[in-house]
């Protein structure tokens, strides 16, 4: 199954997905259903006929309007992501310092939506100031035992994350 439009959405606004691979993930999209004129047209999309990532990002707009979704702000794109990486840590499908390390970049390339001006701690204004910590603790250790136990420690706080999210 292909990553959500709405996931995809997300992306995007943060600059993290390559514009190129969006009529592959056309077909996925098709292929699961999701009906669009535009996303049949994107579809049928070859890499030299969509050489400008501006006419895919258009097209990909105008797939998201035909099918009600509305795009999300950059803030509210980086959310979803952190919670998704939250999620992917907490089920095992990333490893606890990659999960924190991601999460860690995010929060820096989003810190002018989520200042920490009014925290004690960098990251709390995105609401991850524990995991940050903790990502910097793995600097800090040179034993296995010291890792997993940070590692167990990433994913509580990624577990929590999730639960706040979801609540």
């Amino acid at each position: 199954m292909a990553i959500k439009l709405e996931y995809a959405a997300a992306l995007v606004e943060l600059g993290r997905l390559d514009l190129h691979s969006l009529p592959d993930l056309a077909i996925e999209w098709l292929i699961d259903g999701v009906q669009s004129e535009s996303l049949i047209l994107l579809a049928g999309e070859t890499f030299f006929a969509a050489a400008y990532a501006n006419d895919l990002q258009g097209q990909f707009r105008t797939i998201l309007g035909e099918l009600g979704i509305v795009p999300p702000t950059r803030s509210q794109a980086a959310i979803l992501l952190r919670d998704q990486i939250a999620r992917d840590v907490v089920s095992g499908r990333v490893l606890p310092a990659t999960g924190a390390r991601e999460l860690v970049d995010l929060q820096q390339e989003t810190e002018e939506e989520f200042p920490d001006a009014h925290y004690p701690y960098v990251g709390s204004g995105f609401g991850i100031a524990t995991i940050y910590g903790l990502y910097h603790s793995y600097d800090e250790v040179y034993e296995e035992r010291g890792f997993q136990h940070i590692d167990t420690e990433v994913i509580e706080a990624c577990r929590q994350l999730v639960a706040c999210s979801d609540a």
